[in-house]
């Protein structure tokens, strides 16, 4: 190689070698965090990211599916999780949370989120505080964008202020994150909420013909998680959701992966995590396969 600073030539030396590409990442990713002064101390300290949990996304065995569905019977979620509990004690495997995905809570018009609680019948004998009680588990819980037909819009007769577009709705008010997280963190262990379809949300017409109201959305989300002590994580995020995030500490985790499938690329997480660690936020992969069940979808 003729830069090896041979002969008089101005080559680089050991001392004088360019900063390697993950260095100069960090380092602009560095200086945005001064500037928005988010610490990345609250990123190190987030629970769900220092402990082991169990996923139930896309891919997995109880992936909108039961116990019962393995075995041919009639067992509610709420039992699944009590049984998986049961499982890991049995097997040594430290568990310490669980990833509840879409499959907790009713969808409305365009299968947005009509509601942000259990589908009746899911959790029928103690609900959601008897799963966190007897297992200790926290629970990330999975968002996505919010129907037309929310029960929590004034137009369907809710408390609170939404922009109704087609067949989604964007919240408006700042109260509305605050009463939606304030009773699970407190009776049912959520610990991080888990804002999927990011791009789907911010399409709609309003968010795109304003300078302002994408980022009133997630911070006003932010804010009420930092409030009630939760974390979020992002998912399906493009770079300008990575972006803005360094406004808003709670944000401590962001998908740096596609949903789990054998052979697809959800492994191919280094580009992608290098500009999440920059700036603060810790790369989540999806499921990791740990067993082969009938119909080889992920254990």
């Amino acid at each position: 190689n003729s830069c090896d600073g041979g002969g008089g030539g101005g080559g680089h030396n050991a001392s004088s070698s360019p900063p390697k590409i993950s260095q100069t990442v960090r380092g602009w990713g560095d200086t945005l965090l001064r500037k928005y002064k988010k610490d990345r101390g609250e990123t190190r300290r987030d629970f769900i990211t220092n402990y082991l949990g169990y996923s139930t996304a896309n891919g997995a065995v109880y992936y909108y599916a039961t116990e019962g569905h393995r075995l041919g019977k009639q067992i509610s979620y709420e039992d699944t999780l009590l049984d998986l509990k049961a499982y890991t004690e049995r097997e040594g495997i430290p568990i310490r949370h669980f990833l509840m995905d879409s499959w907790w809570y009713p969808k409305g018009v365009g299968e947005g989120a009509k509601a942000w609680t259990p589908f009746r019948g899911l959790f029928p004998k103690g609900g959601l505080p008897r799963v966190h009680n007897e297992t200790g588990w926290q629970v990330v819980a999975h968002g996505k964008f919010w129907s037309a037909d929310t029960v929590y819009a004034k137009q369907n007769g809710g408390k609170w202020d939404f922009l109704i577009e087609d067949d989604m709705a964007l919240p408006l008010d700042p109260a509305f994150w605050e009463e939606l997280f304030r009773s699970p963190s407190e009776q049912w262990g959520l610990a991080t909420y888990e804002q999927d379809w990011l791009p789907s949300q911010f399409g709609m017409n309003a968010t795109l013909r304003s300078a302002t109201l994408g980022r009133q959305w997630l911070k006003q989300m932010a804010d009420a998680a930092m409030n009630a002590n939760i974390t979020v994580e992002y998912c399906s995020a493009w770079p300008r959701f990575i972006l803005q995030s360094v406004e808003f500490q709670s944000v401590t985790q962001s998908r740096a992966s596609d949903d789990y499938h054998p052979g697809n690329n959800q492994w191919r997480v280094g580009y992608t995590s290098m500009l999440l660690d920059a700036l603060a936020l810790t790369p989540v992969k999806d499921n990791f396969r740990s067993s082969k069940t009938p119909g080889d979808r992920a254990g």
